[in-house]
């Protein structure tokens, strides 16, 4: 009785969100591949909150399914690496198996939003502190900069979600998708003060327990004829526009458009919808788009 309610809920969320995603991407996305992530999600994040740490790290790491690609496109890069995993697919769970599988070579830091500035991330501290120790998770505060920061000129491993928002403060535009996103630089700003390397990891649920995670390299801007401004505008932008063709050959990207859809500006939207700063006005003018 209780599965069949269950299973009734998905069903009719899971409509909802083919007919939503049908009129805006133009996606034709099946009920049950829907209803395959719904409850994915649904089962992943119930256990890495509530089940047994030692069973939950173990079956993240063992359900990553090309875990020596996944290590082997880490080690190859010298210095310290700033993982950039947005908010796309069962990125939590990817989080885990992803601390487990490293923590026998670099040491590793996680770093997001504190929760007691954003509310939302407290289901994002509970689940991650169980795994993660005091140590290992950063906030997006001085001090936790200052951990991610010694880390990676160590050597060592940050897990960021680029696509983060904390203000629209020092934000700007980048080309994504079929419009602009709204982002920070923080992510860039980070790798070009430390000297250190990101490699950017989409995580896809692949058949049951099974999930993977792709990475790439993003290259630093290094010609002097940028300003640190400007380069950490050009590695936002390949960032988001690694993620944005991912995106395109990924058709579950209607999850991660669901959550970020009102920070897309389409080209028949005015920019006067995001807060004017001093650097955002900035970036319009180096990239034309006043």
């Amino acid at each position: 009785m209780l599965l069949n309610k269950i299973f009734g809920m998905l069903d009719m969320r899971g409509k909802l969100i083919q007919t939503q995603i049908a009129d805006a991407l133009k996606l034709n996305i099946s009920i049950e591949e829907i209803n395959s992530y719904l409850l994915f999600d649904t089962i992943t994040n119930y256990a890495a909150l509530h089940m047994p740490k030692i069973f939950v790290k173990k079956l993240a790491a063992a359900s990553m399914v090309n875990s020596t690609q996944y290590r082997a496109s880490l080690n190859t890069n010298n210095g310290g690496i700033i993982l950039s995993v947005p908010h796309y697919g069962p990125f939590l769970w990817a989080c885990i198996g992803a601390g487990e599988i490293m923590r026998e070579g670099r040491s590793l830091r996680i770093f997001f939003q504190d929760p007691e500035v954003n509310k939302g991330n407290k289901i994002i501290n509970d689940t991650l502190s169980r795994f993660f120790t005091e140590e290992e998770i950063c906030f997006d505060d001085r001090k936790g900069l200052a951990k991610a920061a010694r880390a990676l000129q160590q050597g060592g491993l940050c897990i960021i979600m680029p696509d983060a928002l904390r203000s629209h403060e020092n934000s700007f535009l980048v080309p994504f998708l079929n419009g602009e996103f709204e982002v920070q630089p923080g992510v860039a700003t980070l790798t070009r003060l430390t000297k250190s390397n990101i490699v950017a990891a989409y995580v896809t649920k692949i058949r049951g327990w099974k999930y993977s995670i792709e990475t790439e390299t993003i290259f630093p801007i290094t010609s002097d004829e940028f300003s640190a401004l400007e380069k950490d505008y050009l590695v936002m932008q390949d960032i988001l526009g690694a993620f944005s063709n991912y995106l395109h050959k990924e058709p579950i990207g209607w999850r991660f458009w669901m959550t970020y859809q009102s920070r897309v500006l389409y080209k028949n939207e005015t920019l006067e919808s995001i807060t004017d700063s001093n650097l955002l006005m900035e970036i319009r003018k180096l990239i034309k788009i006043c």
